[in-house]
Parts: structure tokens; C-alpha cells; sequence
């Protein structure tokens, strides 16, 4: 019975062991970070969340210039009528919203760097 228990212990640490193996080393070797797999996982989590956000920003947007006739000059308008509170982007920074003439605007977030024009931005415009 204790030879039993000993080969199990043991069979226990060597799958725990590769368990973290899996989940801490990346295929090129980089000690405490997830595969990058996962991380690319997280930024499309972040990219589908950042979509929520800009939906309600521009429902917002939207009600707004139906109840007034023009577009808001800040997205702070929209509060609390309009939106209860401004969401954050994914990173937790503020929405750029920039609106333009005949009536359309664009949303924008910086991404995931937190500098606006570069490729990691993400924009809707209306």
C-alpha cells in the first residue's frame, strides 16, 4: 500500500509540474508569462469589450442629436441623461470622441499602448 501511494505522489507532482511548465513558459522559452496564445485571448477580450463601450457611447451619441438636433461637443453631455456613467476603454483610459462636420463623429480608443495614431488604436465612426 505505501508503494502505491509513493508512485501516485509522485505521478501527482510530475503532471503539477508540467501543468505549470504549460501554463508559465512560452514556446520561446520566457519564464512567467502566458502563452501567446492566451495573450492573444486577452486582447481580443479586451477588443470585444472595447465594442460594448463603443456601442453605448454612440447609442448615447445618437439619442443626444435626436433629442437636440446636433452632436454633443463632449461625450461629459451625455451624462446622465443620455448615459448613466462614461465608460473607460479596456485599459482603463478615456474614449476620444471627436465630432465633425455634417453631422458624423468618430470614438476612438488609444489601444493598448495609451498613444492615439498608432496601429493599435481602435475607431468607429458614425
Amino acid at each position: 500500500m505505501k508503494m502505491r501511494l509513493s508512485v501516485f505522489s509522485l505521478l501527482f507532482v510530475l503532471l503539477i509540474l508540467f501543468l505549470l511548465y504549460k501554463l508559465f513558459l512560452t514556446p520561446g522559452g520566457k519564464a512567467g508569462l502566458p502563452p501567446e496564445s492566451a495573450l492573444k485571448t486577452i486582447d481580443k477580450a479586451k477588443e470585444i469589450s472595447a465594442d460594448s463601450s463603443f456601442d453605448m457611447i454612440m447609442r448615447g451619441v445618437n439619442s443626444f442629436k435626436q433629442e437636440k438636433g446636433e452632436l454633443p461637443s463632449t461625450l461629459e453631455e451625455l451624462v446622465p441623461f443620455h448615459i448613466r456613467v462614461l465608460p473607460v476603454d479596456p485599459w482603463g483610459r478615456p474614449f476620444r470622441y471627436t465630432p465633425q462636420e455634417g453631422g458624423s463623429y468618430t470614438v476612438a480608443s488609444a489601444g493598448a499602448d495609451g498613444r492615439f495614431e498608432t496601429s493599435d488604436d481602435l475607431v468607429k465612426k458614425e
